[in-house]
């Protein structure tokens, strides 16, 4: 599930905007996540990760951050057992 937002344009030009991506996991573990920023063809800079899960469990630490083109890749460690992850990027991009 994805959707697109601009949250605002910088005087350069670039502009912050966020993207979605929503997970499933049936067990506990690290799990590689990937969320495009559709409004961007090349995102520059992550701004901030917001995870959230149903029902609450721990959503994870994202480490080893891989940006290509308007896609960020990381990897969640410890994301906890039986959950839905709404995962929403924010970053600088244009």
């Amino acid at each position: 599930m994805t959707r697109e937002q601009i949250l605002n344009t910088l005087y350069d030009g670039d502009t912050i905007a966020k993207g979605t991506a929503q997970y499933v996991f049936a067990t506990a573990g690290n799990y590689a996540i990937v969320v495009t920023i559709p409004n961007h063809r090349e995102t520059e800079q992550v701004l901030q990760y917001k995870l959230s899960t149903n029902p609450t469990t721990d959503p994870g630490t994202p480490t080893n951050e891989v940006i290509t083109g308007n896609v960020i890749g990381v990897t969640l460690i410890g994301v906890g057992a039986g959950t839905t992850l709404d995962a929403e990027v924010t970053a600088v991009g244009w």
